[in-house]
């Protein structure tokens, strides 16, 4: 089983995080948002997860696979970039992140043996 963090609830968060629970193959183990209002809708969505504001899935040894849905790529590419190094796989919807950041995200990846998706 893959232990998932997911750093930004926003507007996908909700519907992600359902279907990782729904998934055998996948335990949503923490979920990290800077928002209050969002951190308080997921603490009701999902009463088993940890809810956070600092986004310590990208360094916690227990998770597997970090999902970034925050957006924007500044602090989103400090993020990305701290879980590969931290031998994290990461699955991103962020098209901004990967156009400016891809290459250098790319080939920290693969330096590291991580999957970036």
């Amino acid at each position: 089983m893959l232990r998932t963090g997911l750093v930004g609830y926003g507007y996908w968060g909700p519907n992600l995080a359902r279907n990782f629970n729904a998934h055998p193959a996948f335990s949503l183990v923490r979920i990290a948002d800077m928002s209050e209002n969002q951190r308080k809708r997921a603490a009701a969505a999902f009463p088993n997860v940890e809810v956070v504001a600092e986004p310590s899935v990208v360094r916690d040894p227990d998770i597997d696979v970090v999902v970034e849905l925050i957006g924007g790529y500044g602090v989103a590419r400090s993020l990305v970039l701290e879980a590969i190094a931290a031998g994290k796989h990461v699955v991103t919807a962020n098209k901004a992140l990967l156009a400016v950041y891809g290459t250098e995200i790319f080939a920290a990846a693969r330096q590291r043996g991580v999957v970036v998706a």
